[in-house]
């Protein structure tokens, strides 16, 4: 090859670098329509249930066992574009349910558990 093409393409790779560059932080921005978001969510829910239940005795859960969604929090600016607030009820006999606290990471597309405690509840609250 001769010196004359060897440096022929060589203007506009940095541009297409840069083109690249562009789109991939667009990408990063646009967030994902809620009902997917929200599928995830369910999916991190189911597990993280499955998760508070498995290698517990048989006798000290709930005849019904479920999750509670008590707050659903859209943003349209900053790092986390939803928040979630869930609701555990498992454990029988024991008024405490736990309560785990998402948000979602628009760049990296996935809910991340921030907080997690258990709360007292009265007896109506839970059927």
């Amino acid at each position: 090859m001769t010196e004359a093409k060897k440096g022929r393409g060589r203007p506009l790779f940095p541009l297409v670098v840069a083109a690249g560059a562009v789109l991939l932080c667009i990408g990063c921005r646009v967030g994902e329509p809620d009902n997917l978001v929200r599928k995830k969510l369910d999916v991190i829910v189911a597990a993280d249930l499955k998760a508070l239940v498995d290698g517990l005795p048989a006798t000290s859960l709930r005849d019904s066992i479920y999750s509670v969604v008590v707050g659903y929090t859209t943003y349209k600016e900053g790092m986390y574009s939803v928040r979630a607030v869930i609701d555990f009820y498992y454990l029988r006999g024991v008024a405490v349910k736990r309560t785990v606290k998402y948000r979602y990471l628009t760049r990296a597309r996935k809910w991340e558990r921030y907080d997690n405690e258990f709360r007292f509840y009265s007896d109506s609250a839970a059927q």
